[in-house]
């Protein structure tokens, strides 16, 4: 125990020294950005992070080369996940940046006319409604029930001929909050399940992203006609939305 005590303080008298030393010839070596321009090296990390992302996707089903997509046109986006894209863990397992780019903002971003803009923004002034009057004690989070697709909202998404689908899964956990077998983390709820099922039985092609730091009961795939793809995207860090939009539509070959 003395031994490991005192290898310890002799790393931290090393990265002391070295972040000093740093300082001292003009380097910002741990220091945050104070400027509200990005950096030349956060545009660097960025791309980075997105490439990170990219490589540590991987594809679980893909059923008659239903992936890739088109690289342009309209995509229907489902799921509470392609508005509140789980970026990374909780507590110890959260990050800072500056943002986080969510699935929709992606797709958006790469040019896709996305049909279910309303049902996604209705979602997001939902949940942002019910987190700022959340009331939760330090380690909790505030979480919201996906609202039900309705007839109305799949005849809005098939607008201009959509014949593909996407729906989003999001489960969150880390430090002060651990995973459990109930539904809504290692199960889907009720909602999810037939909001899949409603999505798969309109759609020509539905691909099912699973946003999730730890493993998720995928049985709901076999069992529900109709979805022809998963993609694990796991959880992408800030430039989350961007990388996953790339390995659908095939610009990166994700793993297998």
């Amino acid at each position: 125990m003395n031994k490991n005590r005192k290898m310890l303080r002799r790393v931290m008298s090393v990265a002391l020294a070295a972040g000093m030393a740093l300082s001292g010839s003009g380097m910002s070596a741990l220091a945050a950005s104070t400027s509200d321009e990005m950096s030349e090296r956060e545009i660097r990390n960025a791309e980075l992070s997105k490439n990170a992302a990219t490589q540590g996707m991987v594809l679980l089903e893909n059923e008659d080369s239903a992936l890739p997509i088109a690289s342009e046109g309209n995509i229907a986006l489902f799921g509470g996940g392609a508005v509140n894209t789980v970026k990374g863990g909780t507590g110890s397992g959260d990050g800072n940046q500056r943002y986080t780019v969510s699935v929709w903002e992606g797709m958006k971003n790469a040019g896709y006319n996305v049909t279910t803009s309303e049902w996604l923004q209705a979602y997001q002034e939902a949940y942002e409604k019910g987190e700022a009057e959340f009331e939760g004690g330090m380690w909790d989070t505030f979480s919201m029930d996906e609202p039900e697709i309705t007839d109305d909202d799949i005849a809005a998404a098939q607008a201009d001929g959509t014949d593909t689908a996407i729906y989003v899964i999001s489960r969150n956990s880390g430090e002060g909050s651990d995973r459990t077998a109930t539904e809504g983390d290692y199960y889907l709820t009720e909602t999810e399940r037939s909001n899949l099922e409603k999505v798969a039985s309109s759609f020509d092609k539905t691909i099912v992203v699973l946003n999730v730091g730890g493993v998720i009961d995928t049985k709901f795939y076999d069992e529900i006609e109709g979805l022809d793809a998963m993609l694990l995207m796991s959880q992408a860090g800030m430039e989350g939305g961007n990388a996953v939009v790339e390995v659908l539509n095939g610009t990166v070959t994700p793993g297998r």
